[in-house]
């Protein structure tokens, strides 16, 4: 309930200053609490309400920041799960260049994804394998069942 006020709150402050083709696109209508949702396709589909008819949430403001963060951190999830954990509620345009921009500035998972590799040193090639020698010399065969 706190969660649908602050996003009553932050669509009456961000919409009516936000007008982009992205939103143009959707459907958008207002619910009976006064809060913008997103009518999709999927209205006939075994899933919660919430889920269907998303909230929308205006991009790169400190609300969608917060909720894509939250969405995240918990098990410091890849880009397309951590948009498919905000999308469960919530339809911000452009979500997946925020979510990149939300791993990219996670500590963990640039501690965890960023670590250089160090490839083991290199041994010598066997000497049957330098050596000059006739075609054919040394054949190898393996057999199969």
């Amino acid at each position: 309930m706190a969660l649908a006020v602050l996003v009553r709150n932050h669509q009456s402050t961000h919409y009516p200053n936000y007008s982009s083709k992205l939103v143009a696109n959707l459907s958008i209508y207002q619910d009976n609490h006064g809060t913008l949702r997103c009518k999709g396709r999927i209205g006939n589909a075994d899933i919660p309400f919430e889920t269907q008819e998303p909230m929308l949430v205006i991009p790169n403001t400190p609300l969608a920041e917060v909720l894509v963060n939250e969405a995240h951190l918990p098990y410091h999830c890849s880009t397309s799960q951590t948009i498919a954990n905000v999308r469960r509620r919530f339809w911000i345009p452009r979500l997946r260049r925020m979510a990149r921009k939300a791993i990219r500035k996670c500590l963990s998972c640039q501690k965890m994804n960023n670590l250089l590799y160090k490839y083991p040193g290199m041994d010598n090639l066997p000497a049957v394998r330098v050596r000059r020698t006739r075609p054919f010399e040394h054949v190898g065969l393996d057999y199969f069942g």
